[in-house]
């Protein structure tokens, strides 16, 4: 079988799977890091030459290796809390159970806590777990460091997103007040129309009671006069014929002033939508009932706008590339960082490529300098957020 053959051998095989497993804790060298498997084992590594060594070396900074065992022990087991029961409550014995899994842990005889009870009652002195008397027996829950980097990153990404949610509100609010201003505005030109209309109305009638009454009067006094005598009856005549020379004549309106000609004109003058779509903008799909809200909040670039300017194909930036169809009143604008390309989308720069100079979050207001066209260089501020778009680069 040739010189492998001691290597394959069951005995072989089991000496290697007890050589990777773990081993009993008491017969451990913290100082060698060895793992000795049985006590005859033990007892030869205590008499080495090597470990003899290290003992040496113990005795001269004992007390500064045992804190710093302590203090891998220690950072170990708050390792594994932080990432595995950072909000619920556990037992000891389990996050210790976790630690000796690995081969070549620090062993707890080799820290200044004699028991793991002990090390408990550390933490719960020290303040960064909360001990906590249960029905199944003492367990503990992680608390936060305040000056981790982890835990101040993470403040940072709520107080970022907290300001974010309330930018929006702020900004949805004032949308909400503009629509309504614009409404009221609304309202009042078709009251005014409305009455214009009924004012040319009334004003009719009046006219036409007033020739009634006044042809009404005429023949009365025609009556009469023929009842007396025939000079009398010249006189009346030419009374009523003269009276009626002086009668003004009565207006008549063309059929644009009318009532329904003021309907018409109105709704002939209706303001075609806003369009603010163009190619290559990055925008942000709002849109809570596309497939389930899937995309909500997401980024995508505008590849293709419609016929109809109000409508575009939006590639997502995230997952697979989807392009989805998206009317323009379920898209949001985007701010990129300062320096980046952005498109004026509103105003009497639209259409224009600029550069984002500056950003007034507290007024929702950016400064932008015009890249292009006969305005190119010059420093225009006081856009709103909706009036300015992210650009990305063409492909």
């Amino acid at each position: 079988m040739g010189h492998d053959a001691p290597y394959l051998t069951p005995k072989a095989i089991a000496k290697r799977l007890k050589a990777k497993g773990l081993g009993k804790q008491w017969l451990y060298c913290q100082m060698c890091r060895k793992q000795c498997r049985d006590q005859n084992g033990f007892k030869c590594h205590c008499e080495s030459e090597g470990h003899i060594r290290n003992m040496e070396l113990f005795a001269e900074k004992g007390d500064q290796l045992i804190e710093e065992y302590s203090q891998r022990f220690e950072d170990k087991f708050m390792e594994y809390m932080r990432r595995c029961y950072r909000s619920t409550s556990v037992p000891p014995n389990v996050v210790y159970n976790q630690i000796t899994r690995e081969r070549n842990h620090v062993r707890m005889n080799g820290t200044r806590w004699a028991t793991l009870s002990e090390f408990v009652e550390h933490l719960g002195q020290t303040g960064k777990c909360k001990l906590e008397e249960t029905e199944k027996g003492l367990h503990l829950r992680f608390l936060e460091d305040p000056d981790h980097p982890e835990t101040q990153f993470k403040e940072g990404l709520k107080r970022k997103r907290a300001s974010g949610e309330a930018a929006d509100i702020e900004r949805h609010e004032r949308e909400i007040q503009l629509q309504r201003e614009r409404c009221l505005m609304e309202v009042g030109a078709k009251g005014e129309k409305k009455e214009k209309s009924q004012g040319l109305e009334d004003e009719e009638d009046e006219e036409k009671q007033d020739s009634v009454e006044q042809e009404k009067d005429g023949k009365d006094g025609g009556e009469e006069e023929r009842a007396g005598p025939t000079g009398d009856v010249k006189v009346a005549f030419s009374f009523s014929k003269k009276k009626s020379s002086n009668l003004p004549p009565l207006p008549r309106p063309p059929a644009a002033a009318t009532f329904g000609g003021s309907i018409g004109s109105s709704s002939s003058q209706k303001a075609p939508p806003f369009c603010w779509l163009s190619e290559r903008l990055v925008v942000k799909v709002m849109a809570k009932k596309l497939k389930s809200g899937a995309y909500y909040k997401k980024k995508g670039v505008v590849k293709s706008v419609a016929s109809e300017k109000v409508t575009g194909e939006i590639e997502m930036l995230e997952g697979h590339g989807e392009v989805i169809r998206v009317h323009q009143s379920e898209l949001e604008t985007v701010i990129p960082q300062i320096g980046r390309s952005v498109r004026v989308v509103n105003g009497s720069h639209a259409g224009c490529d600029a550069k984002l100079v500056s950003c007034e979050e507290d007024k929702f207001s950016v400064t932008v300098e015009i890249s292009n066209g006969p305005h190119r260089g010059s420093i225009v501020g006081g856009l709103p957020y909706e009036d300015v778009c992210k650009l990305s680069s063409p492909s």
